[in-house]
This record gives C-alpha cells, sequence and structure tokens, in this order.
C-alpha cells in the first residue's frame, strides 16, 4: 500500500512540477510541493519506529502537505473566481491551453487595445502565439521556453499601437512611406514591453520578428542563426495567419497555398529547420481550428 501511495504521489508531484514549469502559475507549484511533502509523509510512516521523533514527523509533513495543496486550490480559485474555472485549470493537458491560462489581465489588455484598432487582424495575435507553440514543441523546447514564446506570440504586435489609423486600417496597398511607418512597429514594441520586468524574455522574439533569413528583413537585418530562435519561429506562425486570413487588398490563401509559400521562402526568408518543424504540426494546426471553429474542445 506503501509503494502504491508513494507511486501516485509522485505520478501527480510531476505533473503538477511538469505544467508548472509551461503556465508558471503559483497553483501548480503548491500543488506539486503539496504532492511531494504528502509522498514524504507516507515514507516517514512506512520506514519510522512508532512513537519515534520521525514517527511523529509523518504527521507535520501530512499536514503541510495538505496546506500546500489547499493553498494551490485557493489560488486557483481566487484567479477564476468559479469552480468551473477551477477544475478547467487544473485539469488542462493542453500545453497551448496551460500557457494561454497563464496570461496576465495586463496581457490581455495589450493585444486587445491592438486588435480593437484594426477588425482585420481580430484574433491574429492568439493565433500565432498558438502556432509558435505548436512549433516550439515541435522543436523539442523546454517548457519555460514555451511559456515565453506563446507570450511573445501575444503581444509581436504591441508596437502597432504607434501606427496611425489612417495607416493602420487603409483598406489599399501601402505606399513605400506608409509601409516605412509600418516597419518601424517592432522597435515600437519593443520600447512599450522593455518597461515590463516580467516580459524581458520576450522582447527578442517582439523586435525581431520580422528579419530574414538571408539578412533582408528589418530592423536590424540580421542573419540566419544571429536572429533569436523564438523571432525565427514567430515569424514562420505570422506570415502563415498572415496568408491564411482575408485583407482588405486580397483575399486568404488556402492552408495549402501558404505553407507551399513558407516552404519556397525557406532559406530566404524563414529558417528551413522552423519551416519543417511548422509542416509537422500543420495539420494538427488545422484540426485545432477545425475543433475550435465547431466547439469541440482539444483533448490532446
Amino acid at each position: 500500500m506503501a509503494i502504491v501511495a508513494l507511486s501516485m504521489f509522485g505520478i501527480a508531484a510531476w505533473r503538477y512540477l511538469s505544467e508548472y514549469r509551461v503556465s508558471a502559475l503559483p497553483a501548480q507549484g503548491t500543488l506539486a510541493a503539496g504532492m511531494v511533502l504528502l509522498g514524504e509523509a507516507q515514507l516517514a510512516m512506512w520506514l519510522s519506529p512508532i512513537w519515534a521523533i520521525s514517527w511523529w514527523g509523518y504527521h507535520v509533513l501530512m499536514l503541510a502537505g495538505f496546506l500546500a495543496s489547499i493553498v494551490g486550490f485557493g489560488l486557483t480559485y481566487a484567479r477564476h473566481r468559479s469552480l468551473s474555472g477551477l477544475f478547467e485549470t487544473l485539469f488542462l493537458t493542453d500545453t497551448i491551453d496551460r500557457i494561454e491560462a497563464s496570461y496576465t489581465e495586463a496581457i490581455v489588455a495589450l493585444v486587445a487595445a491592438v486588435e480593437a484598432r484594426d477588425r482585420y487582424t481580430k484574433g491574429h495575435s492568439a493565433r500565432v502565439s498558438q502556432m509558435a507553440v505548436l512549433i516550439g514543441e515541435a522543436l523539442r523546447l523546454p517548457g519555460g521556453a514555451l511559456r515565453s514564446l506563446g507570450r511573445a506570440g501575444l503581444i509581436h504586435d504591441v508596437g502597432k499601437l504607434a501606427v496611425p489609423d489612417a495607416i493602420l486600417s487603409k483598406p489599399g496597398r501601402l505606399t513605400p512611406e506608409e509601409y516605412d511607418v509600418v516597419k518601424e512597429h517592432p522597435m515600437r514594441g519593443f520600447e512599450v514591453i522593455g518597461r515590463v520586468a516580467s516580459l524581458r524574455e520576450e522582447l527578442p522574439g517582439v523586435l525581431h520578428h520580422h528579419e530574414w533569413y538571408d539578412g533582408s528583413g528589418y530592423p536590424h537585418r540580421l542573419r540566419g542563426e544571429a536572429i533569436p530562435l523564438s523571432a525565427r519561429i514567430l515569424a514562420v506562425a505570422d506570415v502563415y495567419d498572415a496568408l491564411t486570413s482575408e485583407r482588405p487588398y486580397r483575399g486568404a490563401l488556402s492552408e495549402d497555398e501558404a505553407l507551399a509559400h513558407l516552404q519556397r521562402m525557406a532559406g530566404t526568408q524563414f529558417d528551413g529547420k522552423v519551416v519543417e518543424a511548422f509542416a509537422r504540426v500543420e495539420p494538427a494546426w488545422r484540426e485545432r481550428q477545425h475543433n475550435r471553429n465547431h466547439g469541440i474542445r482539444d483533448r490532446r
């Protein structure tokens, strides 16, 4: 019985610790600690002589484990203000959902402010964020890198708040002068996000997601692997979503056409390894979008 209990506590602790590495939600961290303490309590009860000090320590460890778990439940409930939100957060199995659960109100508000100014890009930031996480998983990035990548995707266009409405919402193609103004948005986003200490890890992706692999992009004309990996991933996700979305000056391309464009531009505009990774997860992305459009929850 002790071995079974220790195994169950160990599995639960590893699960919540893995979720904490991805989402950085305090609830998952405290629950992981609670499972470890309960496992230690079980071990103390099993191995310590009855009435010895170490045997009494079992009671202290069990109480601490229960308290840590209760704190975890309390933090999750306080965040969502509902029992349904509590259980949804605690039992999330999808990496993207875990990362999205960690977004603060400030991040969501920034994205809403950008999208409120341009109806054609509504949902664009969230889709870029989700695609970037899928690519990161295909490249086997660790949990912390996936979390940072997801947040960078969500805020990558914050600099467009500095672009005048007349340019941002122009129904036709931009003049060279207008395009030069738009090209300033990565630097403007860098300036805004740079003031938020908790988002410093996301700065490279925000600043460099329009660099080209051959060095002809902007704002700093970086080349090859001098471009941060997060920016190379965001570039692929950003262009794919732009191509498959309606714009005032053109219709949307099909998913196959957009993927073919990415593959043609591999080594020129995009990192070929990132394009290959996206090609592997692109069918899963299509399925995910289909499920969400039809109200089917992703069970992966």
